[in-house]
């Protein structure tokens, strides 16, 4: 029996106008747009509220919201490589764009403008959120404590898979408080600190990239059953006032819950300070390269590879280190292996 083939519908969002005369741009037939009436948002609000087969489209264009943009169940929002939506909230700490339960995203980039960028699910959550790829970049460098700080990708609640994160210039680059999270590749570049993960399990990266960042690389508390592959790394060459406290920080803020389970395996090259520092851990591998690299100076020099701190049991440690000058501060309950 023959079947035909049933095209998707959706509805589309341009940066340029709806109506002739609107616009300086010619009007490209879109559905919604910055000039939809009532609308803060360039049109995406309008779309997805409109939205009946649940796609939203954002063509070619940049999109300036002065409101939050929520991505609600049963909506995948995607756009293309020239489609960017730029934050004007004016509360710095507000994601610009918010995915709640059972939505999805294709393909998106977001000028942070200086602010926060995006929060993909709600905390305690089942929230079965796929988003293929999400750039974000210009994140703010605020902080006023309480947990309103700027983050670029922030992730919570359960069950959330994610394939490429892309974050450039901010503060916090990824943040997951959650568990049942799986993200097939992030990098992080030219940030403060790249990754945090706090009071969070079952959480997987296939593979990571952490660039010049200039506080910490990876930190991560509280949490339980953590899977980190990739490499930690400075390039000094292009940024060479970005110089790590620590590559990896683990357990430091987890004096009333330790760390179980992890498996970190990771290069760590020329960041600077201590490569890694692990404390209140508990039954974790470790499988590490730690290195300066050919270009480093003794601003951006890993002075100590590895420092072990308090309630350490049963960790297993391979550690490859080359041209290192303090390898090991500390002592740890378990087993190590130095190569």
């Amino acid at each position: 029996m023959n079947r035909k083939r049933i095209s998707v519908p959706f509805v589309t969002v341009s940066s340029k106008g709806l109506k002739n005369g609107l616009s300086e741009i010619e009007n490209d037939g879109a559905d919604f747009g910055p000039d939809t009436p009532g609308t803060s948002s360039s049109g995406i609000v309008e779309a997805i509220k409109n939205s009946k087969s649940g796609n939203v489209m954002l063509l070619e264009g940049k999109f300036y919201t002065r409101e939050q943009i929520i991505v609600s169940e049963g909506i995948n929002l995607f756009g293309n490589q020239k489609s960017v939506i730029i934050n004007e909230l004016e509360d710095p700490f507000v994601p610009v764009l918010v995915f709640r339960p059972y939505s999805s995203s294709s393909f998106l980039i977001v000028n942070a403008n200086g602010k926060s960028g995006i929060k993909i699910g709600e905390p305690e959550k089942n929230n079965s959120i796929k988003i293929d790829y999400v750039k974000v970049y210009n994140t703010g460098n605020i902080y006023e404590g309480k947990g309103r700080e700027n983050v670029a990708v922030t992730i919570a609640g359960y069950n959330i898979i994610a394939g490429v994160i892309d974050v450039y210039k901010g503060n916090v680059g990824l943040k997951i408080v959650g568990a049942d999270i799986r993200i097939a590749d992030l990098q992080v570049v030219d940030s403060s600190t790249g990754l945090i993960v706090v009071s969070s399990e079952h959480v997987t990266f296939g593979h990571l990239s952490i660039d010049s960042c200039s506080y910490i690389g990876v930190q991560i508390d509280s949490s339980n059953d953590i899977t980190i592959r990739g490499i930690v790394w400075n390039n000094v060459e292009a940024h060479p006032s970005n110089t790590l406290k620590y590559g990896v920080l683990i357990g430091n803020y987890s004096s009333d819950h330790r760390n179980n389970g992890l498996t970190i395996e990771l290069s760590i090259v020329g960041t600077g300070g201590t490569g890694i520092k692990i404390s209140n851990a508990n039954l974790c591998t470790l499988n590490l390269k730690i290195a300066n690299g050919v270009f480093y100076t003794k601003d951006n020099e890993i002075k100590t590879g590895i420092e072990y701190g308090d309630r350490l049991s049963f960790i297993s440690v391979s550690a490859l280190m080359s041209n290192v000058e303090s390898q090991i501060k500390g002592a740890v309950v378990g087993r190590l292996i130095l190569y």
